[in-house]
């Protein structure tokens, strides 16, 4: 097993060797350190790192036993023990400079017990966001000669073509969410580090994160420098100019936008069951969705399953059933940006389940009781909104052109005009393709710009020339609700059950983690024969619908 080393034009390869049950390291011969085996050498000198702090970082915490000259050799004591030393011997990682990467092993062939420490001197990739582009960039320079940081604000990663599940209490969080530390657990020159960035320095190759509160309190920002940086924070919610809106119809991108939503649904019909048993009177449960995107149309055939199956025979004095679902849709047809005849399907479809689709009806006002569509006032219990969606904030900070949606116009390899070492992915960068038509903001679409990106980077550090991002559309699909979905590859269209099918293992397929695919097919299926949704818990305010920060704009409607 050998350990190299690799600082400027000076590589040496280090060996390790057991005896007398302890186990070393080889550093080499006595005559490399004119200090006397020094391990913490001066400038010029073969060792650039200092190896007395790295060493117990390689031996996963172990101290250092101690160090010293033996016929010869510089030595390293890092255990004691047969049993230690065996175990030493599967898992001591290797400090693997790009020189050893290549001419050490063959591509694909690394040993089991090499993991890549890279010493001070690779490029340092920052990823700012843990979403398909991000995650998927992280995994392409996996143990590869670079040193990666990724940065989130959250401590996981989240299935978001799922949410609207949680959010119809379908599946509960944990069985779409995975923690970035345990997807990345095996990439040992990735490190993941939870916090928001909130300026980037373009100029000065530096992102700025707030203050540590708990070791810096009230203290400076805090900065990180990189060579290479990739940019995936993805999208939030567009109200079109009405931000305060976002209080009273929640839009769904994350697992509290997921959770709160499943809070409004439920409880929509535990009020209705009170105030009817109080005044015997079951005033009408409408729940209007606005946008007739996906998640719109993932929403409303969801809601209508709940209230007509789920929750048919569970309450004692209203009828779940007689509520109303309405999708309402400002552009001439729903699923606006796929064929003509699916999205005629999707609206049959829809209709069949007994949703109430509204086309070209744009929403005015919306209220805690009520939406506005023109001169119409709709009373509604719960509003929800998938009508357009808005590039993070973060991309508008950069100082770069950006589109109507705040999206980073990116160069044809992603790079951001002007600075080639920086990269832009999934839902933050606005693509064209070679037909004119951008490159639609979907999860397979992040994770190929997220490899491309990732690869860019390697190709740079190996001379090559960059390439042009080409999206591989490998089909769209968008399910309905119980056994209705459509599904767009190409030339090829379909409608109902197959494509619902196809929609189900598809998503399987995405999941990350074995257990999760294993738990979402059982509650798939248990869903399936049973009508029954095991994650129908309301957590939070279980006394009104819409939550104080918008009561203070307006009373609330306490009973629905």
């Amino acid at each position: 097993m050998t350990l190299g080393l690799d600082h400027g034009p000076v590589k040496v390869i280090l060996g390790w060797e057991v005896a007398k049950d302890d186990c070393f390291i080889n550093l080499g011969a006595t005559s490399n350190f004119p200090r006397g085996c020094a391990l913490k050498p001066s400038a010029g000198e073969e060792f650039g790192s200092d190896l007395e702090d790295l060493v117990p970082s390689i031996f996963c915490g172990k101290t250092l036993l101690s160090k010293g000259v033996h016929d010869g050799k510089c030595l390293l004591t890092v255990g004691r023990g047969k049993g230690y030393c065996q175990r030493v011997r599967r898992v001591l990682p290797i400090i693997v400079s790009a020189w050893n990467v290549k001419n050490s092993y063959q591509p694909g062939r690394r040993c089991c017990n090499q993991i890549y420490v890279m010493a001070n001197n690779v490029p340092h990739v920052v990823i700012v966001g843990g979403g398909f582009g991000g995650l998927y960039a992280a995994k392409k320079l996996a143990n590869k000669p670079v040193r990666v940081t990724l940065i989130d604000r959250k401590n996981y990663h989240n299935f978001q073509p799922l949410l609207y599940q949680v959010a119809t209490a379908g599946l509960s969080p944990g069985e779409i969410a995975v923690p970035i530390r345990g997807i990345l657990r095996k990439a040992r020159n990735v490190e993941v580090l939870l916090g928001e960035v909130t300026s980037v320095n373009l100029a000065q190759s530096k992102i700025q994160l707030p203050p540590d509160e708990l070791d810096h309190p009230g203290g400076h920002p805090i900065e990180i420098s990189y060579d290479y940086l990739i940019l995936g924070t993805g999208a939030s919610h567009n109200y079109f100019g009405h931000p305060e809106w976002e209080m009273l119809a929640p839009g769904l991108k994350t697992i509290e936008d997921a959770t709160e939503i499943r809070r409004r649904v439920l409880l929509a019909f535990e009020l209705a069951e009170r105030s009817a048993r109080i005044e015997g009177i079951q005033e009408p449960i409408n729940f209007v969705v606005v946008g007739a995107g996906p998640t719109g149309v993932e929403l409303a055939g969801t809601l209508v399953e709940i209230a007509r199956r789920v929750l048919a025979s569970d309450f004692r004095t209203i009828n779940p059933a007689r509520a109303r679902v309405l999708l309402v849709e400002a552009g001439p047809r729903v699923l606006a940006t796929y064929p003509e005849d699916l999205s005629h399907s999707a609206e049959r479809q829809l209709k069949k389940l007994g949703v109430e689709v509204i086309v070209n009806g744009m929403v005015t006002d919306v209220g805690p009781d009520h939406v506005q569509i023109g001169a119409d006032r709709i009373p509604s219990a719960v509003t929800l909104w998938s009508a357009g969606v808005a590039a993070s904030p973060l991309g508008k900070k950069l100082g770069v052109p950006v589109d109507r949606a705040g999206r980073v116009q990116v160069e044809a390899d992603l790079s951001v005009p002007g600075y080639p070492n920086v990269f832009v992915v999934g839902d933050l960068a606005a693509v064209t393709q070679k037909n004119g038509k951008p490159v639609p903001g979907v999860a397979p679409a992040a994770i190929q710009m997220g490899k491309f990106a990732g690869n860019t980077v390697l190709n740079d550090l190996k001379g090559k020339p960059r390439e042009r991002f080409d999206y591989f559309d490998k089909g769209t699909l968008a399910t309905i609700g119980r056994a209705a979905a459509v599904a767009d590859f190409g030339k090829v269209h379909l409608s109902g059950f197959i494509a619902w099918l196809s929609w189900l293992f598809i998503h399987v397929f995405f999941l990350i983690g074995f257990k999760n695919r294993i738990l979402v097919l059982m509650e798939w299926a248990w869903a399936y024969f049973t009508f029954q949704r095991g994650a129908r818990l309301i957590t939070g305010n279980s006394n009104s619908i819409v939550t104080k920060a918008a009561d203070e704009m307006e009373p609330v409607r306490k009973v629905s």
